[in-house]
């Protein structure tokens, strides 16, 4: 969850818009649903739409596949059914998939080659560089008064400090200010 303000300029689609009961499930929902992907069904819209998402710009590996799914948390189904769907859909995608449990899954991007925890850098996960991320510290003025910036580095925190430095302030990272 992300607070509104943080969303200005996002295109933002729902689960409900790229399928539903009335108008039709979109091929990943009936797939994940078909592999039992879906215990308590919690996880379920967060993994598809993330998946919805990498797959609109481009055809992924079985690899990205996995790697894709690093910060989607779920605590019921244990990640195999859901890698099963998704990994139908990557670009070099056999037509039996024959797939090892996630704890197995130790493969270094730049080899392709099994390797030992420690081998691997969080970078060789990650699929968007930070070049790809705009950067531009982002002013909301909200009805009540008060300011709200999206910033990216220190640097902006303490600049914006620095010309409001009479009112008091809430640091927020990760929706958790308080």
């Amino acid at each position: 969850m992300v607070s509104i303000t943080s969303c200005q300029d996002w295109e933002i689609e729902t689960i409900e818009k790229i399928g539903n009961r009335l108008d039709g499930y979109h091929p990943l929902q009936t797939t994940l649903a078909e592999t039992n992907g879906s215990q308590c069904g919690y996880c379920s819209p967060g993994m598809i739409m993330n998946m919805y998402s990498l797959m609109k710009s481009r055809k992924l590996t079985m690899l990205e596949t996995e790697q894709s799914l690093a910060s989607n948390v779920c605590r019921c189904t244990g990640y195999r059914p859901i890698l099963d769907a998704f990994k139908k859909f990557a670009s070099d995608a056999p037509n039996s998939l024959d797939i090892l449990d996630i704890e197995d899954l130790k493969i270094c991007k730049k080899s392709g080659e099994a390797c030992s925890e420690s081998s691997c850098d969080d970078v060789d996960w990650c699929l968007v560089s930070r070049n790809e991320v705009i950067s531009e510290t982002v002013h909301i003025r909200l009805c009540d008064d008060r300011d709200w910036y999206r910033v990216y580095t220190l640097y902006e925190v303490f600049v914006i400090w620095q010309r409001w430095e009479a009112q008091s302030y809430m640091l927020v990272a990760g929706n958790t200010g308080k």
